[in-house]
């Protein structure tokens, strides 16, 4: 999947066909896809490798105790402009100039029991040679000699404190990293990621936290059928109980459903999705993105 399709991405997800998926533990442990691989050559495809630092620290947010809302120095930049993941990473796909940085913060979610704030930050740098300045000008996009994703955290917002999970520089991309949806009971928050490759391919990946301690749960191993095809990405569809979440899983030779449940960490397939799904949370504040001066 190339930049030029990711804006189908989106409908894809919405329609539950989307891109392949990997284990919950897995944000981005593989090579990238090569600059002129297709989707069809593409090899497993898995988002950068994890080392999450997580402990209380500073935050810089402001907390205003009587209702719960959580702010950040985005909320204040006037040059701020909201968006989504998806057509964030196609907007910095587009950019031609030597060099542009984008700066996002996701969507601010608030947990049902109203005592967790979650959301994710990062800056995207890319570095564009004058060769494919110009033949990107031609084509509508441009392939960045550099592109990489740093200052990649995710944050549980207390009342109290501020729980920041520290990822790894990402050297082979971008990694945009989307709260989706709490469980029923607030005990954990599924996040999905889009990771776009130098190459241009593109993929997505639904990981899993436990908000006591705001680390990701490394037991739960979703698609791992589709993983095992040489091919694999997830999507999350909605809660079907609130325990159970849905996920689409893409693979070379098929794709499937599968149910996850988050208490007992049983995993099945289900031949169809299910009729109805729901998400759990209310955003407080929308994604953005502010693009920053080199």
């Amino acid at each position: 999947m190339n930049y030029k399709r990711l804006l189908s991405l989106s409908s894809l997800v919405i329609l539950a066909a989307c891109s392949p998926t990997i284990s919950s533990t897995a944000e981005e442990n593989t090579q990238p896809p090569a600059e002129e691989l297709t989707a069809a050559s593409d090899p497993i495809a898995e988002i950068p490798s994890e080392s999450d630092d997580t402990q209380p620290v500073e935050d810089t947010s402001d907390v205003d105790a009587s209702v719960g809302l959580v702010t950040t120095p985005i909320d204040s930049d006037s040059d701020a402009y909201e968006t989504t993941p998806d057509d964030l990473i196609g907007a910095i796909g587009s950019y031609c100039d030597p060099m542009s940085i984008l700066y996002y913060r996701s969507e601010i979610l608030s947990a049902p029991n109203g005592k967790i704030k979650a959301y994710a930050t990062g800056l995207m740098t890319k570095t564009v040679s004058e060769e494919r300045a110009a033949r990107g000008r031609e084509e509508g996009y441009c392939f960045g000699d550099v592109q990489t994703t740093t200052n990649r955290q995710v944050v549980f917002q207390r009342d109290n404190r501020a729980d920041r999970t520290q990822k790894d520089d990402y050297a082979d991309g971008f990694v945009v990293f989307q709260p989706r949806s709490f469980s029923g009971g607030s005990s954990y928050l599924i996040g999905q990621s889009t990771v776009a490759y130098k190459g241009g391919d593109a993929h997505s990946y639904v990981s899993i936290f436990d908000t006591a301690t705001g680390e990701m749960d490394s037991q739960i191993e979703m698609c791992q059928e589709e993983v095992r095809q040489g091919y694999g990405a997830s999507v999350y569809l909605g809660f079907s109980s609130p325990a159970e979440f849905v996920v689409s899983c893409y693979g070379e030779i098929s794709d499937s459903f599968e149910i996850v449940n988050l208490e007992t960490g049983d995993i099945r397939k289900v031949s169809q999705r299910p009729a109805s799904l729901t998400d759990y949370g209310t955003v407080e504040s929308s994604f953005k993105a502010v693009q920053r001066d080199p």
